[in-house]
């Protein structure tokens, strides 16, 4: 898998959630993984901006469903 830069993280977890009807436990998981890339490359800083920018694309529910997938990554706290 490349590197995830900011841009493409959040492109990736819209795709997810465009075609996904609910996150569930496979994509849960994929939402976890560049989470967890996020933190590692950029921070607590490019997660908040990953999960803003996806959430907003996405809207509904889809800003606390990341946030729930994100917790316990880093400083993260969902």
């Amino acid at each position: 898998m490349p590197k995830l830069t900011i841009e493409s993280a959040i492109e990736k977890i819209v795709e997810i959630g465009r075609f996904s009807s609910a996150f569930d436990l496979r994509t849960n998981s994929e939402i976890h993984e560049i989470g967890t890339e996020i933190n590692q490359r950029y921070g607590f800083s490019g997660m908040v901006q990953v999960c803003e920018s996806a959430g907003s694309s996405l809207g509904g529910s889809a800003l606390r469903m990341i946030e729930k997938n994100w917790s316990g990554i880093g400083n993260w706290r969902g």
